[in-house]
């Protein structure tokens, strides 16, 4: 892992590239969107999930 404080080093360098290419990920996402757009469909699904959330988050505050 390191000796002393480098491992904090090192993991917030780790941190810093999965932040990078995660941005990187969804600037190219969006990009291809705004040329080749899609139309929205199946909200069902994300209506589940947002459920889902709202009934897990309301858990975690209690």
């Amino acid at each position: 892992m390191g000796y002393g404080r480098e491992s904090y080093v090192w993991s917030m360098f780790a941190a810093f590239g999965l932040f990078t290419a995660g941005a990187a990920v969804s600037i190219m996402h969006g990009v291809q969107q705004l040329f080749a757009p899609e139309p929205a469909a199946d909200f069902a699904v994300a209506y589940v999930v947002l459920a889902i959330s709202f009934v897990l988050e309301g858990a975690s505050f209690l």
